[in-house]
């Protein structure tokens, strides 16, 4: 997990641009993977130049065990992020559900 002191980065996935997000200083990056332990599936880019701290998940989690209320703020985190990405994807549908309706041909006629 890093925590963003300054500058701006841009999260993204490749093909996914709904899903860009544009993050500042104070921001956290990559926490559903340190829960998990998988690689994040998003894509950082530095926007403009930053300081970042990097905290190992067992720094985290064992930081999480001992304030309860830090946990409840990343809890939140994740609830905020799972809703942001079930929106973005939900757009998505909506968005392919339309072209595949204008790009058929109807005929008309007798």
């Amino acid at each position: 997990m890093f925590f963003l002191l300054t500058g701006k980065i841009l999260m993204s996935v490749r093909g996914l641009p709904n899903l860009d997000r544009l993050l500042s200083a104070g921001s956290v990056l990559g926490l559903p993977s340190t829960f998990t332990g998988h690689p994040y599936s998003l894509t950082a880019q530095a926007i403009a130049e930053c300081d970042m701290v990097q905290v190992q998940q067992n720094a985290f989690l064992d930081l999480m065990r001992s304030r309860p209320e830090l946990c409840r703020e990343c809890t939140d985190m994740l609830g905020r992020e799972v809703t942001f990405i079930q929106a973005a994807l939900a757009e998505r549908r909506e968005v392919a559900g339309l072209k595949k309706v204008s790009s058929h041909k109807v005929a008309v006629g007798s």
